[in-house]
Formats: C-alpha cells, structure tokens, sequence
C-alpha cells in the first residue's frame, strides 16, 4: 500500500529475543528495566553521521545561512552533544532535548533520571525531568537506518550507470541475469499507515518460477503466502480515535486506511499477530534464501518489512541487491520506450498515463507528468479497471501482469538511448545514481 511518505520513526517492542541483522549487534531485552523501548526518528540518526552533517550544512550555506548558526541547528538535533545522565542501576542515558521529544510518537516510553518510566502523551508538554536513551539503542538504531533501501538504492544495485546505456536491451541483460536460476517472489503488503510505527495488517508473497523464451518471460507459481495480521492495540485506538470526513483528504485517518483496503475490521481477533505472522514468513522465505523479490514502489514495502521484522527482533533482512521495483522499470525504462513509440496502442498507453497539472509554470505552459501507479499502468496495458485495488493479493496478481508485458516490449525493442535522447523522451537517471 502507497498512500503517503511522511518521517520514519520506530521503534523495538517484544525484544525478549536478541536479533542479529546485517552490519550491527541488536541485543536489547526489553525484559530488564535497564532497556527503554524508544527509538529517534531516522531524520535524527542521520544526523549523527559526519557526512551527513557535511552535506546538511554545505547545503544551508548555500541558501546563504550563517554557518555558525547551522552548526547549532545540526548540534540541537544530534543526541551525543546532550548533556549525560545516569539512572538507577548505573546505566549511563544520553538525554533528549525538546526538539527531539516532539517528534517522538505518542504512546512511547523513556526512562527518567530515577530509573522509572515515563509515558509520552503530549509531545507539546516538555517534561520538567530529564529523560533519555541508552546509547546501545541508538547505536543499533543508527546501523540499521544506514540499510534504509531507497529508490536510487535499488536502481544503483541493478548496475553501473555511468557504464551502461539507459536502453531497452541493457535493462532486459540485467533483468536475465538477476533472475536466472532464482525463485522470484511478487509481494505487496497493506498497512496501517506510512510510519514505521505502524503495523502490517495483510501480506501476500509469491513463489513464482521464472523462464525465459525469446522475447517473453514466463512466472510458474509455485507457493504463496496470504494472511491478514490481527491489528495491535495502537491500531485499534487510532481507528477508534479517526474522524469520520466526507472524503478522504490529505493524510488519511487510520480508519480511511482500513477501509481503503478491504480490511475487515470486524473479524480482526480472528487472524494472528503480527508477530506470529512474521515468525511464520521468516520461515516461508528462508527456504530461498537467494530468492529474488518483486514490489511496485519496493522502497516502502522492502523498508516496512525489515523494519517490522527488526522491531520483533526477528533475525530477517532484504536488501537492495534482491529488488526488482517494477515502478522503477516503467518510470525509467518501459514509459520512456511507449512514448517513443508511434504504434496505436503505445499511443494510446501514453495518453492515458498522461497528467496535466492544473497550475502553470513560471514560463506560462503547464506541467506534464506520466502516472507509474500500479493500477494505472494495469489499466493503460489491459484496458481493464482495477478491480479490489489495495487487495494485497490482487495487487501481486497485477503488478505481475504488467511486468510481463513491460518484459516484452523492452525485450522486442531495438531503440538506442540515443534515439530515446533526441526524441526528448528519456527518463533521466539523478546525479546520485550515475556517481
């Protein structure tokens, strides 16, 4: 599910389980009081990197900031530079200012100076204590939000573009040889929300043998993996807590969500945790461990997954290197190659992706942009409306339609970049993704 992108804030419940993921030591049991279940934001993590902190303040320099005043601003936001506290017990707390408790969620735990727990229920009321974290937390934390899978993350991994050409035949090479000999596994999942606070509420994965003769690519299934997930007590008090409105506008309530996607609310207490639930897909993907996984916009689904695995303390992580993101196939490849193409269905495949913003540009013409939407893309391909949108199954069974025929056209095309440039239609890759 795709509905918004907002800031990423997480956190690690039901630890009692050490996890050891990819790059990083994750051994907090939240069994013993000397652990606190609160996690800051990623925006903040990122802060503590040197190179990030670079880039921030040579950015602020050049919209002529004051560089001193932006070394405070990075500083405000960077938890080591707080004052330490130790609590009872002799663990050693890095504090948190003001700044960093209102982007904490409500509903999270920090430990006062004394050693006992503190509830966040307002983030606008500043407690008049110190309250802070354990600096093996935020280590983990900052380690594993350094694996955040990202756009260009996934692109880069597909190759090196500064060699090879953005052409129909170069993705297609990369594509066989990504694939051969490996189990593909489609998936989607649907949430609660965008946050990494929020919970999984329907998964369905799969197993797909993959084939390939002349120009097609063949997807035999093998298995799946289809469960909706019991909502958890903070989902079931942001439901309780929505406002009803006429439509949905802006940032949809949790209820909107819910009801977006099918997700029958009155048969919650029926379907597993999501603990459970995630136990139980650890071990239904562990029997491929080289399998190659398939998501339209993969970051959010990729990130979501591994980020509630982590929060279980599930040992489990996908990484860029196993993600074929079929959005970023027709945005960098399949949609550039339709729009070059002059025959009828191509022609018609583009004049219904297209978007017309209502408000002009500077220069007086109006903004052209091409949907890459799962169920926009079925539509143009099939013709056919997209029927029980936002059901993870039938979104995989969609998403699986579309990249076969996207296969095909590239496969059958025998366009250059060059062509693709002097035709002005080609996507072009973003600086990060060419360095």
């Amino acid at each position: 599910m795709r509905i918004i992108q907002i800031l990423f804030i997480s956190s690690c419940l039901n630890l009692s389980n050490a996890a050891t993921l990819p790059g990083f030591d994750c051994a907090i049991h939240l069994n013993n009081k000397n652990d606190i279940n609160v996690l800051l934001p990623s925006i903040l993590s990122k802060m503590y990197s040197p190179e990030y902190r670079k880039k921030t303040k040579a950015k602020y320099i050049k919209r002529n900031s004051d560089a001193e005043a932006v070394k405070k601003i990075l500083d405000r936001y960077d938890i080591f530079k707080s004052p330490v506290f130790t609590s009872s017990g002799g663990i050693k707390h890095y504090q948190i200012n003001q700044d960093q408790f209102k982007k904490l969620n409500i509903g999270h735990k920090l430990f006062k100076k004394d050693g006992t727990v503190f509830i966040v229920e307002n983030h606008n009321t500043f407690p008049d204590f110190k309250v802070g974290v354990v600096k093996k937390w935020t280590d983990s934390f900052k380690a594993f939000n350094e694996y955040d899978i990202s756009p260009t993350s996934i692109i880069r991994s597909w190759g090196s573009w500064s060699t090879i050409k953005q052409e129909p035949k170069e993705v297609i090479k990369i594509l066989k040889k990504k694939l051969k000999n490996k189990t593909l596994i489609s998936f989607d999942l649907e949430t609660s929300g965008a946050a990494r606070t929020e919970q999984i509420t329907e998964i369905y994965m799969k197993k797909s043998k993959v084939s390939f003769k002349r120009n097609k690519v063949a997807l035999k299934k093998q298995s799946d993996f289809k469960t909706y997930v019991n909502a958890n007590k903070n989902t079931i008090r942001d439901y309780y807590n929505s406002v009803d409105r006429p439509e949905i506008i802006g940032q949809p309530t949790t209820k909107e969500i819910i009801e977006l996607t099918y997700y029958d609310w009155s048969k919650r207490s029926s379907h597993e945790s999501e603990l459970k639930v995630l136990t139980k897909l650890k071990n239904y993907l562990s029997k491929n461990p080289d399998a190659i996984f398939m998501a339209h916009n993969a970051f959010f689904d990729i990130n979501m997954l591994n980020n509630r695995f982590y929060h279980h303390g599930i040992n489990y992580f996908i990484d860029e290197s196993r993600v074929i993101d079929t959005q970023l196939l027709a945005r960098y490849f399949w949609t550039p190659l339709k729009r070059f193409s002059t025959d009828t269905k191509s022609k018609e495949i583009v004049k219904s992706l297209t978007r017309i913003a209502d408000n002009l540009k500077k220069d007086g013409t109006q903004s052209i942009s091409y949907s890459s939407r799962l169920g926009d893309i079925n539509q143009a391909i099939t013709g056919n409306d997209p029927t029980n949108w936002h059901r993870a199954d039938a979104d995989v069974r969609a998403m699986d339609e579309i990249f076969i025929s996207m296969y095909e056209d590239l496969a059958k095309s025998k366009v250059t970049q060059e062509q693709l440039k002097e035709a002005g239609v080609e996507k072009k890759f973003s600086k990060a993704i060419t360095d």
